[in-house]
């Protein structure tokens, strides 16, 4: 039996996250979100419904909204933050922000609240990251390997472009999870998800894009960054 935490667990991975683990009766599934972009659509409706799926919506950018979520957790998903291109050069600030704020206490609130109760010392913490780490190597240095090794140069290629808040805020993050981790033997993974796609993600993200170009014979059939490998 396992209790497991999704920060912006309402969002578009989130919310399927929680249907897969929530399908094994014994997991407690905790959702927390503000619903920044995301909505209490049909879907999550439903599945808030399951007697093993709870809701806490609150503000993850204040410390305090983090008591409301308990303790005693075995696995907690840190999915929060703000993404989508478009928002990127709209609020850098906040992505930034957010990003970081939630992400520090996320590790405080994991080292010091979530196993004051039971001393749960096999409690595991997943940040997600993202491909965006990668970017701004290929900027910079103009190829990467193909398939791309996680241990290539990270870096951001030019900090007064807003497009770069979003990945910044992400290598901000995994550096917090390795030397928290280290410092506080704490278990962790980190992943960089690339491009996922599929039902509830909304429609201002690349795939997407394309597909509607695509179902409105759109022509000549533009694909921005063409050159462009992962």
């Amino acid at each position: 039996m396992s209790k497991i935490l999704i920060t912006g667990g309402t969002g578009f991975i989130g919310y399927h996250l929680a249907k897969m683990l929530a399908e094994n009766k014994d997991n407690t599934v905790v959702l927390a979100d503000n619903f920044f972009r995301s909505e209490k659509d049909e879907d999550l409706i439903k599945l808030l419904k399951e007697p093993n799926v709870s809701l806490v919506e609150g503000d993850l950018t204040i410390r305090e909204s983090w008591n409301a979520l308990g303790s005693g957790y075995d696995y907690v998903y840190h999915l929060v933050g703000i993404n989508g291109t478009e928002l990127f050069y709209k609020i850098p600030h906040e992505v930034l922000r957010i990003g970081i704020e939630t992400t520090l206490h996320a590790l405080d609130w994991f080292r010091l609240d979530n196993n004051k109760d039971n001393n749960n010392s096999k409690a595991k913490i997943l940040y997600t990251s993202s491909n965006e780490a990668y970017a701004g190597a290929l900027e910079a240095f103009g190829k990467l390997p193909l398939p791309t090794p996680e241990n290539v140069p990270l870096v951001i290629s030019d900090p007064y472009n807003p497009r770069w808040s979003y990945a910044g805020q992400k290598l901000i993050g995994e550096l917090l999870f390795i030397h928290y981790s280290k410092a506080y033997n704490l278990r962790m993974s980190i992943v960089r998800p690339h491009n996922f796609y599929g039902p509830r993600e909304g429609y201002q993200h690349v795939i997407p894009e394309i597909i509607e170009r695509v179902k409105s014979k759109v022509e000549p059939f533009p694909i921005f960054g063409a050159d462009d490998t992962r």
